[in-house]
């Protein structure tokens, strides 16, 4: 099988191949973003954005018991959540929040996980995959039955940690590279066979030397409903656009405080992780929407969370501090834990690490009237699943 590494940089690729349909280009309208020359941050009401806020309580069984949303993805009618923390479980429930059956099982046999470490889902097909990382195979179920269909096992000279589907491509991610001449973060694979088709990004040059996933549960792979896919790792400082035919970047960031590979040169990974966040420095993008003409970014600066809203229009941006005044009667500071956004809306996470206050706000009268209305609101107790919260763009 021929095998193509693609090694590239912003604006100098240092090796292609003609062989195969994705090419690199760089791109002439490049969004850059200089943190060091934003405006101050300014306050955003909720209700600046959306117009309404309608929660989705997900049903508490015994066989629904989630500890930790660590992926959520949701269809027409579908919500799927990983939680590979607690519960080491995929669950599907309906967009009500009704709780229907769980993905495939703990063991190992056929269709069954050691351990989850991500998934993703082939609407058209009805199919979602599911990623073993300790088996390194790839699980295939369908995922309104939960029937399992077949596992490949990947042969692609790492250890994967994320997936993703897309265009009828499939791509892998991870790291621990076995072949220290071909050690690139990204990675087309053949879903029948598990071989890589093409390969991108070495990890020396674009996650600042560590080719382990430091963060296993925030997913490089990007969520937008245009037809490219966005790629961004724990280290990056640049978002990549991939489509079928194409490889360009997408958007940058600019600043004399962003980590650097001399920074990671003398930090263990696995001991030393802490050290990273006394640098001070800006990493870890961790939250990316598009919607409108606007990109909704949080990353962290040292240990501190940071909310960037990017206008890609006038290709500005300005750091935000978000008050919710729609859940709440008073408007209230936060920082949301966004987790997903259609077409219409975003979710938001109430989690188990701010249910208990949420629950006291709401014996307090302090929510809003929509909710403190709602019936599943009021039977929400300290032992109830995590609750999402959907607000409705404006525009």
């Amino acid at each position: 099988m021929k095998y193509c590494i693609y090694y590239l940089f912003i604006s100098v690729a240092l090796f292609s191949c003609t062989d195969y349909k994705t090419q690199r280009k760089d791109n002439p309208n490049l969004h850059v973003i200089d943190l060091d020359n934003l405006e101050r941050a300014s306050d955003l009401n909720f209700s600046d954005l959306f117009k309404n806020v309608v929660p989705v309580v997900l049903e508490t069984t015994p066989n629904s018991l989630i500890g930790f949303i660590n992926k959520l993805y949701i269809t027409n009618d579908l919500i799927i959540i990983l939680d590979n923390t607690t519960a080491k479980s995929i669950f599907v429930f309906n967009k009500e929040g009704d709780f229907l059956h769980k993905i495939g099982s703990f063991g190992g046999g056929p269709g069954q996980y050691v351990f989850l470490a991500d998934f993703s889902i082939d609407t058209l097909n009805k199919i979602i995959y599911v990623l073993d990382s300790q088996t390194q195979k790839i699980h295939q179920y369908n995922i309104y039955s939960g029937e399992f269909i077949k596992s490949v096992k990947l042969n692609n000279n790492m250890t994967n940690w994320h997936i993703h589907y897309k265009n009828n491509e499939f791509y892998a991610n991870g790291g621990d590279f076995s072949d220290t001449n071909n050690e690139f973060l990204l990675h087309r694979i053949d879903i029948n066979s598990g071989e890589t088709i093409e390969a991108w990004f070495n990890y020396t040059e674009y996650n600042k030397g560590v080719n382990f996933p430091s963060n296993n549960n925030k997913s490089p792979f990007l969520h937008t409903f245009q037809g490219d896919m966005k790629f961004h790792t724990f280290f990056m400082d640049t978002i990549m656009s991939i489509t079928a035919n194409e490889i360009m970047p997408f958007l940058t960031f600019a600043s004399k405080n962003l980590l650097t590979k001399k920074d990671m040169e003398n930090i263990d990974i696995n001991s030393d992780f802490q050290k990273i966040y006394s640098f001070k420095k800006y990493f870890n993008l961790f939250t990316y929407f598009e919607f409108s003409d606007f990109i909704l970014l949080q990353f962290l600066h040292g240990d501190y969370g940071r909310t960037v809203l990017y206008d890609t229009k006038n290709k500005s941006a300005k750091f935000v501090n978000f008050f919710d005044d729609l859940t709440y009667r008073e408007s209230t500071k936060t920082f949301p834990t966004f987790v997903f956004m259609d077409q219409k809306g975003i979710y938001i996470s109430v989690n188990l690490y701010i249910m208990n206050s949420f629950i006291e706000k709401r014996n307090n009268g302090e929510l809003s009237l929509s909710l403190l209305n709602n019936r599943k609101i009021q039977e929400l107790s300290e032992d109830s699943n995590e609750i999402l919260l959907y607000y409705e763009f404006k525009h």
